[in-house]
Parts: C-alpha cells; sequence; structure tokens
C-alpha cells in the first residue's frame, strides 16, 4: 500500500514538473493584503503568456526600483508603458513613485474563467513551506521509497527474501527523479534594471541606440557540473544572442575564487567549487520611448556528463530534455555495468551471512 501511495505522489509530482517546464504557464501567490478583494494574501494564481495586455488585466510585473515581483491590475496607458494599481490601493504605483511598466517587464498575465481570475486559496503558505524545506522534503521522500521498497516480501511458505535488483533499481531510479527535478528548479537567475532617458544623462540609457553596458555577475562553479548561461533583453557582446556555455565567457572573468579541500597524508587539494566574478559586456537595444528595461541572465548547472555542444543542442531544444538526458547519462554506465554484471533475482542475505559459522571462525 505504501509502494503505492508513492509511486502514485511520484507520478504526480513529475506530471506537474514536466507541465510546468514543457508549457507556458506559470504559478504564483499572494503575500500582501493590496489585491484584497480579488486575491486574498497567500492566494495562489496561474499566470499564461501576456501577449497583448488590456486596461483591467491583472498582471504580475517585475519591479524595476527593487526587482521584486508584483501582482496588481493595469488601470491606463502611458508613453512607454502601463500604469497599475492594486484593487485595494487608493493610488497608482506610479503615483507612488513606481515607474511605467514595460511590457518587457510583464511576466504574465492571471488566467481568468467567466471574467474572474483562478484562485487556489492557501497556495502561498504550502510554497512557503516547499520551498523552505525542500531538501529535507525530497530526502524524506526518497528514504520512503526506498524503506518501501526494501520491505521483504513474503514467500508462499512464509519466509522473507529481499533480492539486490529491489534494491538497486529502487535507488537509481530514485536518484535520477531526484537529479531531474533538483536540475530543473536549479537556474539562478540574475537582473539589470537600466532607465532609459531622451539623451541618456548620468547613468540612463539614450533612447532608440544601440548601447554596451558592463554588469558584474558572481557563479558558482564545480568540477561536476556544466553551466549554461542563457540571455534574455541583451547579449553578451561579441557572443551570440541566447544561451552559451560558462567556458564561453572566461574572457570576461574578473575575478575566481576557488575551495578546495585537502587529500589527508598527500600535498594536494580536490577542488570543489570556485566563485568566478564575470565584467559581461552586455549588448541591448533601447526602446524608442524612456522608461526602463530589464536584462536577464539565467545560469543552468547540468551534471557535467554530456560534452558540452551536446548539452548545448539539448538545452536549446528545452532544457527539461537536456536535464533529463544530463542525469540519464551519469547513471546508464552504472545500470548497465549492474544489469551485465549482476543477477538481480539474487537473495540478499546480510544477517544470514553474519550468522554463518566459517565466517564467524573468521571474525574470530
Amino acid at each position: 500500500m505504501l509502494r503505492t501511495a508513492l509511486t502514485v505522489v511520484a507520478l504526480v509530482a513529475l506530471v506537474a514538473l514536466a507541465l510546468s517546464a514543457v508549457t507556458p504557464l506559470g504559478f504564483g501567490y499572494v503575500y500582501s493584503d493590496s489585491m484584497e478583494p480579488t486575491l486574498g494574501v497567500d492566494d495562489g494564481f496561474v499566470l499564461v503568456p501576456a501577449g497583448d495586455v488590456d486596461v483591467g488585466d491583472v498582471v504580475t510585473y517585475e519591479d524595476a526600483r527593487t526587482g521584486e515581483l508584483v501582482t496588481h491590475r493595469v488601470v491606463g496607458r502611458e508613453a512607454g508603458g502601463y500604469l497599475t494599481r492594486g484593487d485595494a490601493n487608493p493610488a497608482t504605483d506610479q503615483a507612488a513613485g513606481a515607474p511605467v511598466v514595460t511590457d518587457a517587464a510583464v511576466r504574465g498575465v492571471l488566467l481568468e474563467v467567466g471574467g474572474r481570475p483562478v484562485v487556489v486559496p492557501g497556495f502561498g503558505r504550502v510554497a512557503g513551506a516547499v520551498s523552505g524545506n525542500l531538501g529535507a522534503l525530497l530526502g524524506g521522500l526518497a528514504l520512503l521509497a526506498l524503506a518501501a521498497t526494501l520491505r521483504p516480501r513474503r514467500r508462499r511458505v512464509g519466509r522473507s527474501v529481499l533480492r539486490s535488483g529491489a534494491v538497486v533499481w529502487p535507488v537509481v531510479a530514485t536518484t535520477f527523479v531526484v537529479t531531474v527535478a533538483l536540475v530543473a528548479i536549479a537556474p539562478a537567475g540574475y537582473d539589470a534594471s537600466f532607465v532609459v532617458t531622451e539623451a541618456g544623462v548620468g547613468s540612463s540609457l539614450p533612447a532608440d541606440a544601440d548601447v554596451v553596458r558592463e554588469v558584474g555577475v558572481s557563479v558558482v562553479q564545480s568540477p561536476v557540473a556544466t553551466l549554461l548561461v542563457e540571455t534574455d533583453g541583451a547579449a553578451v557582446d561579441g557572443l551570440p544572442e541566447g544561451t552559451v556555455t560558462a567556458s564561453a565567457l572566461a574572457p570576461y572573468t574578473a575575478a575566481n575564487d576557488r575551495r578546495a579541500v585537502p587529500v589527508p597524508f598527500v600535498d594536494a587539494t580536490i577542488p570543489v567549487l570556485s566563485e568566478r566574478t564575470y565584467a559581461l559586456p552586455l549588448a541591448m537595444r533601447t526602446p524608442p520611448q524612456p522608461g526602463a528595461i530589464t536584462a536577464t541572465l539565467r545560469v543552468y548547472p547540468y551534471p557535467a556528463t554530456l560534452p558540452e555542444g551536446t548539452l548545448l543542442a539539448l538545452h536549446r531544444l528545452h532544457p527539461l530534455l537536456a536535464a533529463v538526458a544530463s542525469a540519464g547519462a551519469g547513471l546508464l554506465p552504472f545500470a548497465v555495468g549492474y544489469r551485465v554484471c549482476f543477477d538481480g533475482r539474487v537473495p540478499l542475505r546480510p544477517l544470514a551471512t553474519l550468522r554463518a559459522p566459517a565466517l564467524r571462525r573468521w571474525l574470530r
């Protein structure tokens, strides 16, 4: 029964992960009362691609001042963007000092059915608990799945037999699922916001121009991971727009802090992590109207099991495909080696082995 329940939970989690990865839907929740009574605190919602934003739509956008996501209603238009306001607020966000919301800052529009947003009450509390304890939850799920699988089955004669295949294959499957899940949720995002003015005075950018601005980005690297860097709204000057490998950014390295572990009894160290800081020249085209623009860099860490070119091609098709392929490539040699060299039907009898007279005499 426990094994069946865990299988159902794992399948549901995989389906949810796949849907969020391969469809344009997004999910979020409200953490303030600014949208009451439409949305209350901790109410969840579904985001769909923005397309053409109309007055009256509830949108989630990135605040150019703080980088935080805000979910408010569009109440008007103005040169360069939209005016927004929370349903419970007396004034617009722009009257409170926020810049107009540009199309580039809009992450999505709330899904509506019958003219009302689709709301999931209490989603924020669940999401907060999961995100704050993700490692413990994944580890607990893996342990429960392993415990349920290792529970010996009863023979007809009443003897319990645990076979090696009943241990190895669930461990391989659990490792694969957890690895893909971690890779899918691990991308780190870096946002650089710029103010666009007519003349580009001071630190602002001139309107309707091709400009290059240097941005500092720190990335933690590991010998067991291959990093891919994806740009949106800008491109690293001198590199193709879109996704590149982290090794292509080597010429822009400003600092490299290596972390190593000493090897006992040997005068050597093993590199574990390095925090590399890049000074990236971002090339972008500013809009013809003053406002704010945001350049986004996303760093995707994948297991270092595939050639960089292969991983890059898979990622460009879809990040989930690259995650599945890189995780599978790491586990495939072990799975094939076990399948070829071992018989999974062989019973495991560790307790019986310890009771063997010959072994007891040897231990003495």
